[in-house]
């Protein structure tokens, strides 16, 4: 009975994203293979590749460790070293990889999502077996400089990059509103989540920063 409702809640959560979810937005999926699954030992997350040999990743799943398997859907097992960290306020880092990757670097929309667009939420949820899409609508900065958004994210989500209508990455996601549930060995998420801006990130990459 516990497993049995821990994997409707999995299911729920992470393939709904919230409930009865609008239709996301047309998103190529040639993009998906430029999103990636990020482990280290006790650690799982998502990260997306913004270079031919760089990856930008969370920073708050990866401050305790160098090094990391990086694989996907359009690459093989590879292996990746920090690059830089930000600090966990801004809560990216950039991952590097020793030979280019085999799929094109996705393209950044620097400015960050406006309040009431639609988004789309790729990510490797669970340690998923392939990218799990999820869809919800981007709130106003808050006085924090974060952004919510009405997606219920689980673990291995951290990282996942945020679409907008135009296949270009926005924000990062990089938290979740949960709560403890009783016989269950994980928080449930409670439908909404946290996006980071991606401003600091471009600034770095285009050598301002």
């Amino acid at each position: 009975m516990r497993n049995a409702l821990a994997a409707a809640l999995v299911a729920a959560f992470s393939l709904a994203g919230c409930a009865a979810p609008p239709s996301p937005p047309a998103l190529d999926a040639r993009l998906l293979d430029a999103v990636v699954h990020v482990t280290s030992p006790g650690y799982a997350s998502t990260g997306f590749v913004v270079g031919p040999r760089l990856i930008a990743a969370p920073h708050h799943s990866t401050f305790d460790s160098n090094t990391f398997e990086i694989s996907g859907t359009g690459t093989d097992t590879v292996t990746g070293w920090i690059v830089r960290r930000s600090n966990l306020e801004e809560d990216w880092a950039l991952i590097g990889v020793a030979e280019d990757l085999p799929v094109a670097p996705l393209a950044l929309e620097c400015a960050g999502p406006r309040p009431g667009e639609r988004l789309v939420i790729a990510g490797f949820p669970m340690n998923s077996p392939g990218v799990v899409l999820s869809t919800g609508i981007a709130s106003p900065v808050d006085a924090d400089g974060d952004i919510e958004i009405d997606v219920a994210a689980i673990y291995g989500s951290s990282g996942s990059p945020a679409f907008n209508g135009r296949g270009r990455v926005v924000a990062m996601l990089f938290g979740v509103f949960s709560a403890r549930v009783p016989l269950l060995p994980f928080p449930v998420p409670l439908g909404w989540s946290w996006l980071k801006p991606i401003g600091h990130l471009c600034a770095h990459l285009e050598g301002r920063a």
